[in-house]
């Protein structure tokens, strides 16, 4: 067995990386892809197609295509299951390797192929036209894959989780004879790498995201600070001088008025089941984590918004919150109570989310307003009622729902 292959091409290092992966040794056979060699007639007898990588088997037979091969050894050494191991992560490594491939590798590679002068004797007729689409097409596609990866480590599968957290887990809470935190039940030594999975992985994969979360509130904190400062500015400074219509804001001290109401509202309607705390700490974290998005949005784009990140952080926060100066403080609780106490911190955890989508969408918007000189006044009253309408169309939606079939 050996393995056609050209060092500086992309599917051969496809392969490469895969049998390295699979500690699999193959000896390698190059294939000058730049001096024609692929193109020779004792080549094509071998793939008529003139492709690398080819794998020769030791039955004088041949396998082209970089997925085909990478299978091929998937299928002779299973383990490490570089596939997916159930069904669930078979169907997204699948979907999303061929993602990859279609809507971003082949882009770029017609992009290079049609514009470099490198890539002439991989293609002697070169459209400068379709690198130019092809080009674009490949930053569309980048585009959508980071915001795949804002809060992960890979495209699909969990390989950082089942080759190294759950191993770790499994080694060092093998000696513990009784069940560690947060498991209550089962000590690590009884645990299949699923209940492992499913008792500690999670949670690191939340405390993960929400530190990414956090790291960008703390990034942010320059521009928090500037932005208070010039609110403060505009407080002391309301009403005097005239303003350019492109400059002038929703008055502050309405807009004081109507959050001071929204609050006190989620306070009395018993449906979103928000205390005082709760009202507090959709208030708190909403005025922190609507800065980060917005500033997010305004300089990156909404692909980047990491809105699960600050969500997870405020469902993480609000549940601390509730269980220093709750749960600690009351002792015994029912199972109604502890109920109550969980719909709450999701409560403010849906808020605190709508709020973070609605402030990117809204910073898109002032920022398309800056650029054709609209009044920011007149925008931010648009919002407002797109909100409202939104806002009594779902929710008298939801109501009629409950009132007619119930939840």
């Amino acid at each position: 067995m050996k393995l056609y292959n050209y060092a500086n091409a992309t599917n051969p290092r496809r392969v490469r990386m895969f049998l390295a992966e699979k500690g699999i040794a193959v000896p390698m056979v190059t294939v000058d892809l730049m001096k024609g060699e692929h193109r020779s007639a004792e080549f094509l007898a071998r793939d008529p197609a003139g492709r690398l990588p080819l794998l020769e088997l030791d039955d004088g037979s041949y396998l082209s295509e970089s997925v085909a091969i990478c299978r091929y050894f998937d299928a002779l050494q299973p383990e490490p299951p570089l596939f997916g191991r159930n069904a669930r992560e078979i169907a997204e490594i699948e979907m999303w390797q061929r993602r990859v491939e279609l809507e971003l590798y082949l882009p770029i590679s017609n992009a290079f192929r049609h514009s470099s002068p490198a890539a002439k004797a991989l293609q002697p007729v070169q459209v400068p036209e379709w690198a130019a689409l092809c080009r674009e097409r490949a930053g569309e596609c980048m585009g959508w894959i980071d915001a795949r990866l804002k809060d992960r480590e890979y495209l699909a599968g969990a390989l950082f989780s089942w080759f190294i957290l759950i191993p770790a887990i499994g080694f060092f809470g093998s000696g513990a004879a009784e069940p560690v935190f947060p498991e209550a039940v089962n000590p690590i030594a009884n645990m299949e790498p699923e209940d492992i999975y499913e008792s500690y992985v999670r949670y690191i994969g939340a405390g993960a995201v929400a530190i990414g979360g956090l790291i960008a509130l703390i990034k942010s904190l320059g521009t928090i600070g500037s932005s208070i400062w010039h609110v403060l500015i505009g407080i002391f400074t309301f009403g005097r001088g005239k303003r350019d219509r492109t400059q002038k804001d929703f008055p502050f001290l309405l807009l004081i008025v109507i959050i001071v109401g929204l609050g006190l509202a989620m306070w009395h309607f018993e449906q979103v089941k928000l205390n005082p705390i709760g009202v507090i700490a959709v208030l708190v974290f909403s005025f922190f984590f609507v800065t980060v998005s917005s500033r997010l949005v305004g300089v990156v784009g909404s692909s980047s918004n990491p809105i699960s990140g600050m969500t997870i952080a405020t469902l993480l926060g609000t549940a601390l919150i509730y269980k220093f100066f709750v749960l600690d403080q009351a002792g015994e609780m029912t199972d109604a109570e502890l109920l109550t106490l969980k719909l709450t911190c999701l409560s403010v955890g849906a808020i605190v989310c709508i709020a973070l989508s609605v402030a990117g969408d809204t910073s898109q918007d002032l920022k398309t307003g800056f650029l054709v000189k609209a009044t920011p006044y007149k925008q931010q009253v648009g919002e407002m009622i797109g909100v409202i309408t939104s806002v009594v169309a779902i929710a008298g939606l939801l109501l009629l729902l409950n009132k007619t079939s119930g939840f």
